[in-house]
């Protein structure tokens, strides 16, 4: 997405905001979200898989959730290790259209 590591964008999305606030800061951010599951997303998210986006897991043992930056969403990136025992599931991925793919 071009957000240095540590500013202001990469801290809201990348360091797990609230689910609530996940739809408020994907539109404030001009960004478009996928549900990886939902039939009718589908085709519009295989024609973007070359873009640059964010793939965001489900915490669910611990009731967070987590975002993974994704140079683009063709091959995801899995979570960290430290992740990887608490039952995660992907549920959303944003893309950022802007961007020309990769």
């Amino acid at each position: 997405m071009a957000w240095s590591d540590g500013s202001d964008d990469w801290n809201a999305f990348i360091e797990g905001p609230a689910r609530e606030d996940m739809d408020r800061l994907t539109e404030h951010l001009g960004l478009v979200w996928f549900d990886p599951e939902y039939g009718p997303h589908q085709p519009v998210l295989a024609a973007s898989v070359d873009h640059p986006g964010i793939a965001c897991y489900s915490l669910h043992h611990v009731q967070l959730s987590h975002c993974v930056y994704q140079p683009h969403v063709r091959y995801l990136r899995p979570l960290p290790g430290q992740y990887w025992g608490l039952g995660s599931e992907l549920f959303r991925i944003v893309i950022d259209l802007r961007q020309p793919p990769r």
